[in-house]
């Protein structure tokens, strides 16, 4: 089956600013403190979840969306003069009312700002109260906006510098508004990484897990798939309406439909789910009083950490998908995380890692067996210098190789919003390179390997280079934002500094010896999973080849080209993605509600 679009190619989108709506003054902090005042806690909360789970629904165009909130929160004066604006701005394709980041602003003033009302639950079924949520939200688009971009975004006195000082705020951006977590690639990468791999080199990972949680693995994983099945993808429902909303689960409920499992599903909410108060203190820990200035400071940790909203009456709901996306890709990592095992656990984790890129790539090239020519060579080592690593894989297309590294770091969140955006890019420069001269991985182990191959001076084992004109350097990461403009290109120009190239050509290919090197090559592992099956239609060598042709300076990311150059390059569901997934599925099916799993195996 062809994906419809499942890359994106993330284009330029202004939000709508308050005075375009309203004329009442500007959105300035007072103002915005003074309406959201006005609302009640629990209900401001619970409404910016449903709007980030419609936000997050992959099965809903973009302008129903926002033509949903409009009609949710907007009188029909205030829709015409929100159109004008976008008339007069590019049209909806370019302008829109409601963003995650906007969001995300709203929810964390929420909880400082606002007390639950007594009529808490019903409080939007009145006009004012749904024309005040209007009011903040636009609002709090412009206050993000100020978070984010600050007073004197892309500064520099070269256009070079002006895009490495833009890095920080440009991830700071898209980890605030990217808004549609692949589920399903989610629960299965998540579920192969910690329920198979981790355990091969951290041996007591399971049972630290369960000390931690209280929770074995396969449960675990039972509970976070059937929530993230019922209460992720729900239908917008339309009407204001309070209780009975899409996306609101209890714990009743879950009894009511499958007693067998209040207990279990009790210990995860548990685990994940967090009040109002109590997201307030996370979010606020040194509050004293309130806050007369904008602060910019925000860490999405409370979020991660427990992504459930709970109420004092029991209704819960997501409070933002992404997040609890994640907490099926590494959520069980730092569960387990701890100060004394920080090093070994995440050592471990690369190596898993490592070896769940290897998986894909020995499903793209499988053994050949003895008399055809073999095409993959994993944990790459040199023949006689100790046998030190030259790459974790190397792919022989006989007058082309590809030298692939893997990579699974995380980028400290505090340092995008550092005052000075030099600290951010040498955060990135040790996570994807290493700190010091003696400490190379990433792209300079990459650099460092192509030019002591390219001199002979390494003779990688087992792999003829003699026929050998060209190398496409590739690092394949755990983190999908490094797929966000401009990081491709600064990762391929630390890669051209640190491998020195002898010359370059007018293709912005690198000489290096007797080889042509082209630019690093940055691939997320969501762009890899999407090629581990697509690659049955088109060879990788091609696809980093017309790659390289249409952007040598590794402006746009392979996620951009594979999104605008879908017909040469067609992407195809990944079937053992899908797979594995449905196992878990039935599993959850057969385990949560055994009467009507077994209704449905009846021939």
């Amino acid at each position: 089956m062809i994906t419809k679009n499942t890359t994106t190619s993330n284009p330029v989108i202004s939000f709508t600013p308050y005075n375009a709506v309203f004329s009442d003054g500007a959105a300035t902090f007072d103002h915005f403190k003074q309406i959201l005042k006005s609302l009640s806690r629990t209900d401001t909360l619970f409404w910016c979840a449903r709007l980030n789970l419609i936000l997050a629904d992959p099965n809903m165009d973009e302008k129903t969306k926002q033509e949903y909130y409009l009609n949710c929160f907007f009188t029909a004066q205030q829709i015409q003069a929100l159109n004008k604006f976008v008339m007069a701005h590019g049209g909806s394709d370019h302008v829109g009312v409601v963003h995650r980041g906007a969001l995300l602003e709203l929810i964390r003033w929420t909880c400082l700002l606002c007390s639950d009302h007594s009529a808490d639950g019903e409080t939007f079924n009145k006009p004012e109260v749904r024309e005040a949520f209007a009011r903040v939200l636009l609002m709090a688009s412009e206050l993000w906006g100020k978070r984010v971009y600050g007073d004197s975004a892309f500064e520099g006195t070269s256009l070079d510098e002006k895009r490495t000082n833009a890095l920080a705020l440009i991830r700071h951006s898209m980890a605030e508004t990217r808004c549609h977590p692949q589920r399903v690639e989610a629960i299965a990468r998540g579920a192969k990484l910690f329920r198979i791999l981790l355990p091969k080199f951290y041996a007591d990972f399971l049972l630290e897990f369960h000390n931690s949680t209280g929770l074995n693995l396969d449960e675990y994983y039972l509970c976070l798939c059937t929530i993230m099945v019922h209460y992720t993808n729900s239908g917008v429902k339309t009407g204001v309406g309070g209780k009975e909303e899409s996306g609101i689960f209890t714990l009743e409920g879950i009894r009511n439909s499958a007693p067998h499992m209040e207990a279990l599903f009790g210990k995860f909410v548990e685990l994940q789910s967090t009040t109002s108060e109590e997201l307030m203190s996370a979010f606020w820990p040194d509050m004293q009083d309130e806050p007369t200035e904008f602060k910019c400071k925000y860490s999405l940790k409370p979020l991660r950490e427990r992504p459930i909203l709970k109420a004092a009456d029991g209704r819960m709901i997501i409070l933002d998908p992404v997040c609890f996306a994640e907490k099926a890709v590494v959520g069980p990592l730092f569960n387990v995380l701890s100060q004394a095992n920080q090093n070994n656990l995440f050592t471990a984790f690369g190596y898993a890692f490592e070896d769940y890129v290897g998986n894909i790539l020995q499903h793209v090239y499988p053994d050949p067996g003895t008399h055809l020519a073999r095409r993959l060579y994993p944990n790459v080592r040199e023949v006689t210098h100790n046998g030190i690593q030259v790459a974790d894989f190397i792919i022989d297309n006989v007058s082309e190789i590809i030298v692939i590294e893997t990579k699974a770091v995380w980028i400290q969140d505090d340092m995008m919003s550092h005052d000075d955006p030099k600290v951010f890019v040498e955060h990135l420069r040790a996570k994807y390179g290493g700190e010091g001269s003696k400490s190379k991985k990433g792209y300079k182990q990459l650099a460092r390997s192509v030019s002591k191959i390219s001199t002979q001076e390494w003779q990688p084992a087992g792999i003829d280079l003699t026929r050998t004109k060209r190398v496409y350097p590739v690092l394949i990461v755990h983190d999908d934002l490094l797929d966000a403009p401009v990081f491709g290109h600064f990762l391929a120009e630390e890669f051209r500094n640190e491998l020195q190239p002898d010359s370059l050509d007018a293709g912005g290919w690198m000489i290096k010896g007797r080889f042509h090197v082209a630019p690093l090559i940055v691939i997320t592992i969501d762009d890899m999973e999407c090629l581990e099956s697509s690659l049955t239609t088109f060879t990788l060598i091609d696809l980093l080849n017309a790659y390289s042709k249409a952007t040598p300076d590794r402006m746009v990311s392979l996620n951009n080209f594979l999104a605008v150059n879908s017909i040469q390059f067609p992407l195809i569901h990944n079937k053992n993605l899908a797979a594995g997934c449905e196992t878990i599925l039935n599993e959850c099916m057969r385990l949560v509600f055994p009467t009507y799993a077994k209704k449905m195996t009846i021939p």
